[in-house]
């Protein structure tokens, strides 16, 4: 019998990783300082959200600006 991939679609409502992230978890998955963090958003780099006294980048926005990134990089090394 052949194995048939198995087709999943995340809802939305049920999906557990966060839609927003602070400062400090979306340095972590750059990899970069909370203060570069703070730097690419001042400077518009990353467009951030506050709620009540707290900033955050949506996980959108920063899936976004790794793949300008990486785009940028191609073009300087013609790929």
């Amino acid at each position: 019998m052949i194995n048939q991939p198995q087709i999943t679609t995340q809802d939305p409502a049920t999906d557990s990783a966060p839609l927003l992230l602070n400062l400090y978890d979306a340095g972590h998955l750059l990899g970069v300082s909370k203060w570069t963090m703070y730097e690419l958003m001042h400077t518009g780099v990353l467009p951030s959200v506050k709620i009540q006294s707290r900033r955050f980048i949506a996980k959108d926005d920063l899936d976004k600006y790794v793949r300008q990134l990486r785009a940028e990089a191609g073009e300087r090394h013609g790929l």
